[in-house]
């Protein structure tokens, strides 16, 4: 299942580059935080949860929503619409206490406010 949504995530994001107006997702990756916090919970647990009330939030638009889970326990939350030049990227990761919520963007995201109000309730 996970191959699955890696090939998916690529294939968003070489049809993003191919526009030609695109930015990659390593790009973004090694931007600047746009927003952060801190929560108590396992990373694992946020990511989830991140996941599941974003796909929920999005289901009747064409955004594409993969979940990413790397080894050292951080999860990526790749959120893009194709088509459209933008992409969202939460990175949950631990920390001694807990986890520390990233998001980085690029482009014009209308969601912005609700993707941080869904990430804080699944902090809390």
């Amino acid at each position: 299942m996970k191959d699955w949504w890696a090939k998916v995530v690529v294939a968003v994001v070489m049809a993003l580059l191919s526009s030609g107006c695109a930015y990659s997702l390593s790009e973004i990756r090694t931007s600047e935080t746009s927003h952060s916090l801190a929560s108590n919970k396992a990373p694992q647990k946020i990511a989830k949860c991140i996941e599941l009330k974003t796909r929920a939030k999005l289901s009747i638009t064409d955004f594409v929503v993969v979940l990413e889970e790397h080894p050292n326990n951080t999860y990526c939350i790749v959120i893009t619409m194709p088509n459209h030049v933008y992409v969202v990227d939460i990175i949950v990761k631990p920390t001694d206490g807990g986890s520390v919520v990233e998001f980085r963007k690029r482009g014009w995201w209308s969601n912005k406010t609700e993707m941080i109000e869904i990430a804080e309730r699944c902090a809390k």
